[in-house]
């Protein structure tokens, strides 16, 4: 039998084949949890104890990677989803893809990432299909082609994933493999961000401040941003970092004042990204 390294230690204390079972459910019932909405405590302890008791279930050692990965233990987090994808886990096979592509705990590999989006894509799992239809659009692992960026984000926005909604309202929003429609890109960006996608808001918020598709509003796109931010997206903070001129006074006055209302900025209602909001956006990604 494989044994990993969950099971050092003390032994736990026997289970019924009943108490087995729930522990299995309960990890299990993780997967319709979003990754940033995780509370990686939880995860690690309700799926340890189930991969202790049925270590050969691989779909748990999946899920107890994926929050080990939250929690940023990325060697644990490759060790248990390297298993599971090995066995044939759509959802880890995703994962490890997802970590060949930004460098989490193994080095970065955008062909291996592609690999392995494709063949989870191929076995129907919506994520895969949208990160492989990120891969066309970006040429990485596979040869730039906008025509195979729509075909899978269109797949993936099928089955409903948010990440798959989002990348086919970015295609719309550049005319990359179809016309140039800013009203369906908000359309799009509204579908996931209304199923909670965390990024959608963000650029929602770009098309609000744009008034690209909607009516021009820079206090609705500081609200979405807002949100983006809340929900813990790192890219929202990069994005507004490294573009700190792309928004306009009225954007920055109420995004202060929505980082002040929340307690996590001090300085002057000024229409400025300066240090102080960025500091403000740092606690709340912390929150």
């Amino acid at each position: 039998m494989f044994v990993v390294a969950a099971t050092a230690g003390a032994p736990a204390a026997e289970q019924s084949p009943d108490d087995a079972s729930r522990a299995a459910a309960d990890c299990k019932s993780f997967a319709d949890v979003k990754f940033n909405n995780l509370n990686v405590q939880e995860v690690i302890s309700t799926c340890l104890s189930a991969v202790r008791t049925e270590p050969d279930d691989y779909q748990l050692h999946g899920h107890l990677g994926r929050g080990y990965l939250k929690a940023g233990q990325n060697e644990k987090a490759l060790q248990h989803i390297r298993l599971s994808a090995d066995k044939g886990f759509v959802r880890a096979m995703t994962l490890l893809g997802y970590m060949y592509k930004v460098g989490r705990g193994v080095s970065r590999d955008d062909d291996e990432a592609a690999r392995l989006f494709r063949k989870a894509a191929d076995k129907g799992h919506a994520a895969a299909m949208a990160y492989l239809g990120g891969m066309y659009l970006q040429g990485h692992g596979v040869p730039r082609d906008d025509a195979e960026a729509v075909r899978w984000a269109r797949k993936a926005e099928a089955e409903g994933d948010t990440v798959g909604m989002g990348l086919l309202g970015i295609l719309y929003m550049r005319g990359r493999g179809v016309p140039l429609n800013y009203g369906e890109a908000v359309r799009l960006f509204r579908k996931a961000a209304d199923n909670g996608d965390s990024r959608a808001f963000y650029l929602l918020g770009g098309m609000y401040e744009a008034g690209s598709g909607v009516g021009q509003d820079s206090k609705i796109a500081a609200s979405h941003v807002f949100r983006s931010l809340k929900k813990g997206n790192k890219y929202a903070a990069r994005q507004l970092a490294a573009k700190p001129d792309g928004w306009s006074t009225v954007f920055y006055l109420e995004l202060q004042r929505l980082l002040k209302e929340e307690g996590v900025y001090s300085g002057p209602l000024d229409g400025r990204f300066g240090p102080a909001v960025q500091s403000g956006v740092d606690v709340l990604l912390r929150e």
